[in-house]
């Protein structure tokens, strides 16, 4: 896996794309995977952000990938220093809310909903997935990943799979670590034979993920399409 340190690497959203994109095209290009996912998440998903900080379960996902997915994702500890940061500064513009500043180990005692909104703790997340051109109706519940096409040169497509979860009621870490490994483990047996030396072909490889995903996949077309419907229903009867 690759993690993404955007607080040390990249100070601004646009810089942190930059930084993504730049990887994610190395990654194929230099033959360091067959395919590119991007693990998308908010500090509200204290599962996966447990997850990626337990050294046991992200060595696990990190050899299912099996040299085939280049996996990425946004350091959590980086998130939590935006969080804790953001978290001064409102309590500077608002009465002294009683706000915990976590530690990694205590992610679950993050700031209090109520004193900041955790989805909007990551400009990262929402400037890529603008860059991808996601929007309100075809962007998916965090979690989920993103696997993207690439020529090596240039990010030509992408599509969302959600991270689902069989019991959403008191959702762990393992919950989140078994559903990410059962996805990355159909995608790399899907893509086991394929051979770099063979230069394969990236449609034959996207379409290959598309299928090892496909109970999961969220296609933008269909979602436009529900959108594109329901504008004309609403602009016909209201």
């Amino acid at each position: 896996m690759f993690t993404i340190y955007p607080s040390n690497a990249a100070q601004s959203p646009e810089d942190f794309f930059y930084q993504f994109k730049k990887e994610c095209l190395l990654s194929i290009k230099n033959n360091k995977a067959l395919t590119v996912a991007f693990l998308a998440y908010n500090l509200d998903n204290p599962e996966i952000v447990k997850m990626l900080l337990d050294p046991a379960q992200w060595s696990a996902i990190d050899y299912a990938t099996g040299g085939r997915i280049a996996l990425f994702y946004i350091n959590p500890d980086d998130l939590i220093k935006r969080t804790q940061k953001e978290a001064i500064e409102s309590s500077k513009s608002i009465r002294k809310p009683k706000i915990i500043l976590p530690s990694s180990e205590r992610i679950e005692k993050l700031v209090p909903l109520e004193v900041l909104n955790l989805e909007s703790l990551n400009p990262y997340l929402q400037y890529l997935l603008q860059q991808l051109e996601y929007d309100e109706y075809s962007q998916p519940k965090v979690p989920f990943l993103i696997f993207i096409k690439t020529d090596g040169e240039k990010i030509t497509d992408n599509f969302a799979v959600e991270i689902k979860y069989k019991n959403r009621i008191n959702v762990n870490d393992f919950d989140a670590c078994n559903e990410l490994l059962r996805i990355i483990k159909n995608v790399t047996l899907q893509l086991q034979n394929i051979k770099y030396e063979n230069n394969p072909d990236k449609d034959t490889i996207f379409n290959l993920v598309k299928l090892a995903t496909a109970d999961t996949a969220i296609f933008d077309y269909l979602i436009v399409f529900i959108k594109k419907g329901l504008d004309i229903l609403l602009n016909k009867y209201i």
